[in-house]
């Protein structure tokens, strides 16, 4: 007679009314995995690698944590987006100025130029530009601004504005001086200083380097120009072609709306 073969099925428990194969009996729970080996002759169980908690809370009295984008909250002139291509949260203002967009301008003249004489100290004539540097915002358009003599700025801010002129050696007189002024345009114009700077001239036959800086809240539509005064014996005194932008050079940028 053939052999015997023992009985191979199994019961969970003796409650258990159906006995089946060991295999039949297991159940992969949460993070669980059950594989049959390759002979059949058992079987493996492996950790599943779960995700773990992506949540993110304010701080220890946040109720109700939440993905990264719902904790954060946009003030004013701030986007915040998840950028497509990296997958990482961007933040961007949208104010013009402070990091949003540019608005600035910096011109010279490379051209010779004539600087003329002024016996009063109210006689403050403009420095004219020919080069832009850069100009973002279009402040430096000669069509508006007549006789490319500076900016008219695009909206209202506060800008950062500086100039300066490198006067001919000439020791004669006593003053050279540099303003920069905030113009009205229209038939009810105006022009008001923003900041000045006057020095003697300098002696040896050295050039009198005066620049000048200010910070100023300008309205849209606004002129910022460069003017300069002398009262050296020669007349004019001329500024040789070929000068840099650190020469006869104008420079406003917005930092702030």
């Amino acid at each position: 007679p053939p052999p015997v073969v023992a009985d191979q099925l199994v019961k969970w428990s003796a409650q258990d009314t159906a006995a089946g194969y060991l295999a039949d009996k297991l159940t992969a729970g949460t993070g669980i995995e059950i594989t049959p080996k390759g002979d059949h002759s058992g079987c493996i169980l492996n950790l599943v690698q779960q995700d773990q908690d992506r949540l993110v809370a304010v701080d220890d009295l946040d109720p109700t944590p939440g993905y990264l984008l719902e904790k954060l909250l946009a003030g004013a002139n701030v986007e915040i987006t998840k950028d497509a291509a990296t997958g990482k949260v961007k933040i961007t203002s949208t104010a013009s100025g402070g990091g949003g967009t540019r608005v600035g301008s910096r011109v010279y003249c490379a051209a010779s130029q004539d600087l003329y004489q002024a016996w009063s100290d109210t006689a403050w004539q403009d420095v004219w530009y020919d080069t832009e540097l850069y100009d973002v915002g279009n402040l430096f358009d000669p069509g508006v601004v007549p006789n490319e003599n500076g900016f008219r700025v695009p909206s209202s801010g506060v800008y950062a504005v500086s100039g300066g002129v490198p006067f001919p050696a000439d020791a004669t007189g006593g003053r050279r001086g540099v303003r920069l002024v905030q113009v009205r345009f229209g038939p009810s114009g105006w022009t008001r200083p923003l900041a000045w700077l006057m020095v003697p001239p300098q002696q040896n036959g050295k050039k009198t380097w005066v620049s000048v800086s200010t910070v100023a809240y300008i309205d849209a539509n606004d002129g910022l120009k460069l003017q300069y005064f002398h009262d050296a014996t020669a007349d004019p005194l001329t500024v040789a072609a070929g000068s840099g932008p650190g020469d006869l050079w104008l420079a406003a940028e917005l930092v702030s709306q």
